[in-house]
């Protein structure tokens, strides 16, 4: 009996209708507080406030019918076939007009075609009047209709022109991607990611609004003299007429290498008054960029876009999938919509994984203004702003952790105004749970290699680590078991070990022998079956867990080599060094190559190892950049 996706995917979009709005519902009871949180008294004045919570409690219940909307449309979208029926309309139009059916290209630009009309047709109402009345009731609106109407022209026109060259590309690298598609796919993505943000604010964004420099003056002067004690290399300074549309401020900044700019919205420059809450600001934005916030961010996406592409690789032929949701064919763009409602569940957990990240680095970043002595014209800004925007003053703590990707004002003040060992960059973290320590961990000691380096690094190599474990499994559920001979079993039964370690440590080395590292072929009775495993991503417990991982590993690649340099016995442990090189099985070849070392502490009763820990001589990042750094054998082929 075939899997219920269709069912499974309505079950839980349901669901999480159902719990989003519980939490919904607990940030409108928290708009309706009528009093101040504690720390805002006397900081934002009554009158703001109350505006504040009238502009939120409207929206909010915008919000509630929106959502209920949505939820019907999309449930009955999916349960009665409008999909499979829509897919057929779109094909027998192509024929009507006499192009080929048969071409999956004009197939897929004639239904997506459908889609985008039937988009702004259903949105239209709720951008109105979002627009046009909570807007404009609460003074935030700036736009006529003509203009509105003028900007979703502007965007339809530019999906037009956009939208069917990067369809045709990704049916076309499907339909030939092979064994390879993954990759493919990531690389398309990647290439147009970089195109788009260096397009979009030269060719685009002056579409929509007006970018002018920011004219000399005390301003500019301190902005640019920020930036060069940072060493930003700042090439132009701009100011964009966002008051032609809102109210609302912003700043941001964007640039490749040593070509990056700063843009402030008209509004900001308006609000703040104090030009040092404006150069707080962005001060605040600049400590992103110099605490690498920025290339994190963009690695963690590009992570997550490649094992989404992996994902859909597994399930892209499976006629249980399709036909589960009405459909009798498997057009490549359909498989890609039926992936991303499948994988629904696991997007919301990444989602508020990166809402946990992003607001550790907002933290950090407004520790490393107060460090350059912006604390307090910051925190005047942040309020000024919070009271421009109507932003909310109180907040469900539920709400906040689940959707939030800022952290609260009351949040932020608190930490700024924390005395300043309390607050260096290093220290700005995400409290954390530490477990009891067990009688193993007494016996059993030894520091985790992935303490070492920012917060920030370490939850993007976790995040890499964890992805690729993850999509390790799932391809291994593909991939044919190998046929191991009864001989080839490495238990090492009866050797003794738990007499002593000497025999652990001979079978350790017989094991480098065989590169179990990315073999997987290891002597499993030198371990406790609880080992702990770390190394520079992250660490977990469990043997089988460790012999997986090498074993899926290893299928990646293409030759391997695992020396044993050095052997060195120490009372509590030995340390193993040695030297690990590799060819993955990629089109591009990438070599990785490494030295470094491993601590083996033994249990003080069994004498196993009970804890294994890796250390790489190679900075973490160099790791991720050897990936992608094609072999000096693919540019000779070429």
């Amino acid at each position: 009996m075939a899997f219920p996706y269709l069912e499974a995917v309505l079950g839980f979009m349901i669901f999480m209708y159902f719990f989003e709005t519980y939490l919904d519902i607990r940030q409108h009871a928290a708009l309706k507080l009528t009093n101040l949180p504690k720390p805002l008294e006397g900081v934002i004045s009554q009158e703001k406030f109350e505006r504040a919570r009238a502009y939120s409690i409207d929206k909010s219940g915008f919000h509630f019918i929106h959502e209920a909307v949505t939820i019907l449309m999309d449930t009955a979208i999916l349960y009665f076939g409008i999909l499979p029926w829509f897919w057929k309309v779109s094909g027998n139009l192509v024929a009507y007009l006499g192009l080929d059916a048969e071409n999956e290209i004009m197939h897929t630009l004639s239904f997506l075609a459908g889609v985008m009309i039937w988009s702004q047709i259903t949105d239209l109402p709720f951008s109105l009047y979002s627009t046009f009345v909570i807007e404009a009731r609460h003074g935030f609106n700036k736009q006529t209709v003509w203009l509105f109407f003028r900007d979703m022209f502007k965007g339809i026109c530019l999906s037009i022109l956009l939208g069917p060259p990067i369809v045709a590309a990704i049916i076309f690298i499907v339909q030939k991607g092979g064994p390879y598609l993954a990759i493919y796919l990531w690389a398309f993505m990647f290439a147009l990611s970089l195109v788009m943000m260096t397009l979009y604010p030269i060719l685009i964004a002056p579409l929509f609004n007006k970018f002018t420099p920011l004219p000399d003056g005390e301003l500019r002067e301190k902005i640019e003299k920020l930036a060069a004690s940072l060493k930003f290399p700042l090439k132009k300074l701009f100011v964009v007429d966002g008051s032609t549309r809102s109210s609302h401020s912003n700043a941001y900044m964007y640039g490749f290498f040593n070509n990056k700019r700063i843009v402030l919205y008209d509004t900001l420059i308006q609000q703040c008054t104090n030009e040092e809450e404006v150069v707080a600001v962005i001060a605040h934005e600049l400590g992103h960029w110099k605490l690498n916030h920025t290339m994190y961010s963009f690695i963690a996406v590009q992570i997550l876009t490649f094992l989404q592409f992996g994902g859909y690789t597994l399930v892209r032929n499976s006629k249980d999938l399709f036909e589960s949701f009405g459909f009798d064919t498997q057009p490549i763009l359909i498989g890609l919509i039926i992936f991303q409602h499948t994988v629904i569940p696991l997007q919301h957990l990444v989602n508020f994984g990166l809402n946990l990240v992003s607001r550790t680095f907002e933290f950090q970043a407004d520790a490393f203004a107060k460090k350059l002595g912006y604390a307090k014209a910051l925190r005047a800004g942040l309020i000024k702003l919070q009271e421009e925007n109507l932003s909310a003053m109180n907040t469900d703590p539920w709400y906040s952790a689940y959707h939030y990707s800022h952290p609260p004002l009351v949040e932020r003040l608190t930490a700024i105004e924390e005395p300043d060992n309390k607050t260096e960059i290093s220290s700005v973290r995400v409290p954390r749970r530490r477990p009891p320590r067990g009688l193993r961990d007494i016996r059993c000691e030894g520091r985790s290699p992935s303490d070492g380096g920012s917060r920030s690094e370490n939850a993007v190599l976790r995040l890499a680590w964890y992805g690729s474990e993850l999509l390790g499994i799932a391809a291994s559920l593909f991939r044919p078991s190998p046929s191991t001979a009864p001989s080839e079993e490495l238990r090492a039964d009866g050797l003794g070990f738990a007499a002593g370690r000497a025999e652990v440590a001979e079978a350790i080395k017989e094991d480098f022998d065989r590169s179990y590292f990315v073999t997987g072929n290891l002597t499993l009775e030198a371990y406790e079956d609880d080992c702990e495993f770390a190394d520079p991503a992250g660490s977990f417990r469990g043997l089988q867990r460790f012999k997986r991982n090498c074993t899926n590993f290893g299928s990646l690649l293409e030759k391997s080599s695992m020396k044993l340099t050095k052997w060195e016995d120490f009372e509590d442990k030995s340390i193993g060094h040695w030297r690990f090189s590799c060819i993955m099985s990629f089109p591009w070849r990438p070599i990785l190559s490494a030295t470094g070392y491993t601590e083996y502490y033994f249990d003080a009763q069994s004498g196993r190892v009970c804890r294994h820990v890796e250390h790489w001589n190679v900075p973490k990042m160099a790791l991720f950049k050897q990936i992608f750094r094609p072999s000096r054998w693919v540019w000779e082929k070429r």
